[in-house]
């Protein structure tokens, strides 16, 4: 358990630094137990100043997150989740921390990560639009170079590798932009 003296704390970890990320026989290190009695100063101080990993499992496969919204901590929740914290990590009973946050009723962190996962997943889902756009543009330029040229194998030499050269070429003449 984590002394309520932050100070002891820091002066503990200025001796033993590798301490801050070591696990109990639990698999417990001191920012689970800082997310699950709610210290927030003392969380911030681990990941900080001695760069605890708040993505450390235990034997039961939460990271802190869990901790934290079991107890329905929304302030170290939000500490946890700004320095890298991942929500969609499953214990072995398959509950991510929103579940938790769910059963046990605490609906400031329940909000909290339903709206953190949200923003995820439209960040993930906007990426993949762009990328995918990227691609469909990078292939349409590849047919209109392919059929500037009038062959579809013409990227490749005699021994099937990419001849960057002549895609060049294809692409600026079909472009219009000249060749190189």
């Amino acid at each position: 358990m984590l002394d309520d003296d932050i100070d002891e704390v820091e002066r503990i970890l200025k001796v033993e630094p590798r301490a801050v990320d070591f696990p109990s026989a639990a698999g417990t290190t001191a920012l689970h137990e800082a997310a699950y009695s709610g210290r927030t100063e003392i969380a911030l101080l681990l990941m900080e100043q001695f760069d605890a990993d708040p993505n450390i499992l235990d034997v039961w496969g939460s990271n802190c997150l869990h901790f934290a919204a079991t107890r329905g901590h929304d302030e170290i929740a939000r500490v946890l989740v700004e320095r890298g914290c991942s929500l969609d990590v499953r214990r072995q009973d398959g509950k991510l921390p929103i579940h938790l946050a769910k059963e046990k009723k605490h609906t400031a962190v329940l909000e909290f990560l339903y709206h953190e996962m949200l923003a995820k997943k439209n960040l993930q889902a906007a990426g993949q639009r762009s990328l995918g756009r990227w691609f469909c543009s990078f292939v349409s330029l590849i047919c209109v170079a392919a059929a500037a040229i009038g062959s579809y194998s013409f990227a490749t030499g005699s021994g099937g590798e990419l001849d960057t050269l002549r895609v060049k070429n294809a692409i600026a003449r079909a472009t219009g932009l000249g060749t190189t």
